[in-house]
């Protein structure tokens, strides 16, 4: 959401942001200063940038912190009893 104005009141800031708000790649394509080549290498950007892809990423560098958590917890409750 991006900011269009913003105006003092007293002690208080009014804020208005766009009604529609837009990803960066969207306001790039809507540029008519922005050449074609460039706007090309953005569309080709979201098949790059599989959210899905990167969820398992993550989820995938995430699994031995996991496993070393749920470990280091389960010798914790043992030393507790």
């Amino acid at each position: 959401m991006k900011l269009l104005s913003k105006t003092r009141i007293g002690h208080k800031y009014r804020k208005v942001f766009e009604k529609d708000p837009k990803t960066p790649a969207l306001r790039v394509l809507a540029d008519s200063m922005v050449g074609e080549d460039v706007k090309g290498r953005v569309r080709a950007l979201p098949a790059q940038n599989d959210p899905h892809r990167l969820r398992r990423k993550i989820e995938k560098a995430k699994e031995p912190r996991m496993r070393a958590l749920a470990r280091a917890e389960r010798k914790k409750r043992r030393r507790a009893c």
